[in-house]
């Protein structure tokens, strides 16, 4: 079972050390999460951030644009998958799919209608996973990342 936990001081350690345990290849498609935190605390009215734990074991780290507007429609109807990070140790495992499992659920309650993210092309990419979750790519691309919505 899986739990998206605030960042507080005591966790905030261990979700910045998570980072070191990506490859070479991940670390080019995700930024640290230190650069994250930061980004999120520049953000901070539009930003949803938590860590993800596996029972008292931190495994990953999620932030969100939650005032998404969408560059087709121009409406600020969903939310954008900014970072999405599990630990080296633990994918494969079921938890990325377990993390947008509640977030569908979390955001489907507050009534938006559109999940979106990027992902970038090559090795250590996620593109597979998202689209294996039911995430399309929609065939544009942003800053020479793939552009894949969800409906919620």
């Amino acid at each position: 079972m899986i739990k998206l936990i605030e960042i507080t001081e005591d966790n905030v350690d261990e979700v910045i050390k998570l980072s070191e345990t990506l490859s070479e290849d991940q670390n080019k498609m995700v930024a640290p999460n230190v650069v994250s935190l930061a980004q999120a605390y520049a953000n901070y009215d539009c930003t949803y951030v938590r860590a993800i734990y596996s029972d008292d074991v931190p495994v990953g780290f999620v932030m969100l644009d939650t005032d998404y507007e969408r560059e087709k429609t121009g409406k600020k109807e969903g939310v954008y998958l900014w970072r999405l990070m599990i630990a080296s140790e633990f994918q494969g495992k079921g938890y990325g799919k377990l993390t947008i499992d509640i977030l569908v659920k979390h955001f489907r309650e507050q009534n938006k209608k559109h999940f979106d993210v990027t992902s970038g092309l090559g090795e250590g990419s996620p593109l597979e996973f998202y689209k294996n979750y039911g995430f399309v790519d929609t065939g544009d691309l942003h800053q020479g990342e793939a552009i894949l919505h969800f409906d919620l």
